[in-house]
């Protein structure tokens, strides 16, 4: 978590984010990756995460 703050402060507020990786390793490199809260009425629970290559559609 300390190493995405930015992006965990956003899902603990319970906003979406979608950002890309550039690394590189060649198994995480280029990827697309959005991201979701799971929440309750109460507090967010936990988080989803998609990790997509850059060539892979996200949807057909």
């Amino acid at each position: 978590m300390a190493d995405f703050a930015e992006g965990y402060r956003q899902l603990r507020q319970g906003q979406y984010l979608q950002f890309c990786e550039l690394t590189p390793e060649p198994i995480r490199s280029q990827v697309a990756i959005p991201a979701c809260p799971i929440v309750d009425d109460q507090d967010v629970l936990g988080d989803l995460w998609l990790f997509n290559h850059k060539q892979d559609p996200l949807m057909n």
